[in-house]
């Protein structure tokens, strides 16, 4: 393979185990305050990325009708995630839930911040 394309692919792959890692340590937190008993890192690592996998599928399988479907798929994704992870951490729905969404706010907040960091320090580089 030429080298222009294996770069990129080796740093999205490397991006992606990170973003994994990370989720599992903010899946973690979230499960801990939400009052879980049994979050621990190897079990919130395995509830974010099957979580994950079911929220897509959600969204995917909805996502073929126009309006609707995008609604319903976010919403059918939701309730399947938080399936998931009321079965790894043995826990209520709305625990669950609670998990979920602690989990997701803090996900955005620092995607957030990341891109706020990278954006003034590539203006920064490229105004050199």
């Amino acid at each position: 393979m030429d080298n222009q394309v294996v770069t990129p692919l080796l740093v999205l792959i490397a991006l992606l185990a990170l973003s994994a890692l990370a989720g599992g340590v903010v899946m973690m937190l979230a499960a801990r305050m939400a009052g879980v008993t049994r979050a621990g890192y190897a079990r919130s690592i395995v509830a974010a990325g099957l979580s994950a996998i079911m929220y897509t599928m959600g969204c995917v399988g909805c996502g073929v009708v126009p309006v609707a479907g995008s609604i319903v798929g976010f919403l059918l994704g939701v309730a399947l995630a938080a399936v998931v992870v009321m079965g790894i951490f043995n826990t209520t729905f709305g625990r669950a839930l609670l998990v979920l969404l602690c989990t997701i706010v803090v996900q955005v907040g620092l995607a957030f911040v990341l891109a706020m960091l990278l954006g003034v320090s590539a203006g920064v580089l490229l105004s050199v």
